[in-house]
């Protein structure tokens, strides 16, 4: 499938990963069909994200935020056959370079005539812009007499025409300069006021130039009065030596496909470099296609094959393909079906920083007295049922700068990192927090444990937080005593999972996104960073 129409740019809204929406995908997994789901956190994610992506356009209702609601929800992979072409041009070029008496001459033949063997192709860098680059190439090289100086390592002054001389700035070669004492005139006004004659010039008005001492002339400043220069041109050694080098010029081209299962009409173009790579490779010409059956999906490979024709026949024949990278990319594209006011309408999100796109006519911007009825139901509603906005200003503040997960709607973990008064950073399932255990009187804090807080829906659909730490590697032999431990932990559990095909012991906490406030929870992750700091010093774990 080729490229859709370009669609308008999307508003930005910066956004890191959302792994609810973008999970790391397999190569495999973009053979998938169109699937629909009804997941509650995904469902109030993209409710979210839609609202705060509202929060950005001018051209919608002032209560769209509060009032749109997903009605449904499907995705399927949007994948690339993504390939570039480094290919390599080349050229012999003779230059001259000075010959100093007793230099070596390397007058070796060359093995063949093809530049492309005589040095062998530099690994591919696939340069954004062309490139070019110069490489010496050694033998064939000789020596000859300099013909700018017939081999006399000087040249004749062109300023003094090789006389040594030159004529005087001072005076122009007229050997007279005007009088300094009446200027030119021969009077000038003596101590009475009055004019008297010049005696310095004896009234003539011109002196004895002293710069060239009345000779009209002075010694060439260029050539120091010898009459000749050095030869620029082979250094005044008289010959010059004639070596080859190769210019180099090296360009990428770059060609691409894209696959739906249906053919929603995705912004492509936009979409491309906000895909993640699910598989490379860098291979040499005779393995292109070799190499596409082992690194695409058996559904995209007739893709990539075209991709990889497509690019190879848009070089000339002075080039040479020097290799391809071959990428298989990927991301999932949601088809939004969303209403407001009884209105429906759609967006695609999709790419890794969920960038959303209008597929269908969004709502208008309502009137001035729509807008005004609009806020006193408003406030009629939140008088009667204590009604809240859809997303507050806050939160698309934090969400906006990064400071808040776009699940966490109250911006409880900023707030408990607040309390804490420790570092909190933003990743893709929620957040990590470097938390110290409280210490006791006269005791020393132990160092910070980083925790890790999941946003996970339960299978009623209630949001949950989930709070873990790795401990570290499980062995078989101490699990019956390693997790008789869990008797004695105050908060969480100590369970057994895998990681990375490792059994790991990890400490996990669950409690419903609502339970309680940030001072509650901030209690909960200071008895986790606790109850780690005893965990790690029990003999089954250490």
């Amino acid at each position: 499938m080729t490229s859709a129409k370009a669609a308008p740019p999307p508003v930005p809204v910066p956004m890191a990963r959302i792994l609810a929406l973008q999970p790391k995908l397999r190569p495999t997994d973009l053979e998938d069909a169109v699937v629909s789901t009804e997941d509650p956190l995904l469902l109030e994610t993209v409710c979210n994200l839609v609202r705060i992506w509202a929060t950005a356009r001018k051209d919608l209702p002032a209560d769209f935020s509060e009032r749109v609601q997903v009605k449904a929800l499907s995705r399927q992979p949007l994948s690339f056959a993504s390939i570039d072409m480094e290919t390599v041009e080349r050229d012999a070029m003779q230059v001259n370079e000075p010959f100093p008496p007793g230099s070596g001459v390397d007058a070796s033949p060359w093995p063949t005539s093809d530049l492309f063997m005589l040095r062998p192709l530099s690994p591919p860098t696939f340069p954004p812009a062309p490139q070019r680059t110069r490489v010496d190439l050694p033998g064939r090289q000789s020596v000859g007499v300099c013909t700018s100086c017939q081999g006399a390592g000087a040249e004749n002054c062109v300023t003094c025409a090789a006389s040594g001389r030159q004529i005087c700035g001072s005076c122009s070669g007229t050997r007279q300069v005007t009088c300094p004492q009446c200027g030119g005139g021969g009077t000038h006004i003596g101590v009475s006021g009055r004019y008297i004659q010049c005696r310095r010039c004896n009234t003539r008005g011109t002196i004895q130039c002293q710069n060239c001492r009345a000779t009209g002339q002075v010694t060439c400043q260029v050539c120091a009065g010898r009459g000749t220069l050095q030869c620029e041109v082979c250094s005044g050694h008289g010959n010059l030596k004639s070596r080859w080098v190769l210019n180099v010029n090296t360009e990428t081209a770059h060609e691409h496909e894209f696959s739906l299962a249906d053919p929603w009409p995705a912004p492509t173009e936009q979409l491309l470099s906000d895909t993640e790579v699910l598989s490379e490779v860098i291979v040499r010409p005779a393995d292109g296609d070799a190499t596409i059956s082992a690194v695409a999906p058996a559904s995209l490979r007739s893709m990539a094959r075209r991709v990889l024709e497509k690019v190879s026949s848009s070089a000339s024949g002075e080039q040479r393909i020097a290799a391809y990278r071959v990428q298989i990319r990927g991301t999932y594209l949601y088809d939004v079906r969303l209403e407001y006011s009884g209105r429906p309408f759609t967006v695609l999100i999709g790419g890794l920083r969920s960038q959303v796109f209008p597929k269908s006519a969004l709502p208008a911007k309502s009137g001035a007295l729509q807008t005004l009825g609009r806020f006193f139901q408003k406030g009629l509603r939140a008088l009667a049922t204590d009604e809240r906005p859809g997303v507050g200003s806050d939160f698309v503040k934090a969400v906006s700068v990064g400071s808040a997960h776009l699940t966490d709607t109250n911006c409880l973990l900023p707030a408990v990192a607040a309390y804490l008064r420790c570092p909190c950073s933003v990743t893709g399932e929620g957040y990590v927090l470097q938390v110290v255990e409280e210490a006791s009187k006269g005791s020393i804090p132990g160092p910070a444990i980083p925790i890790s807080i999941k946003l996970d829906s339960e299978v009623a659909g209630k949001l949950t937080l989930c709070a873990s730490v790795i401990i570290g590697d499980a062995h078989r032999d101490q699990f019956p005593l390693a997790l008789s431990l869990n008797s004695k932990l105050m908060v969480g559990r100590l369970a057994v999972t895998e990681i990375d095909g490792v059994e790991t012991y990890i400490y996990v906490d669950r409690r419903p996104y609502d339970f309680a406030s940030a001072g509650r929870y901030a209690a909960v992750l200071q008895g986790m960073a606790a109850a780690v700091r005893w965990l790690s010093s029990s003999k089954p774990l250490n």
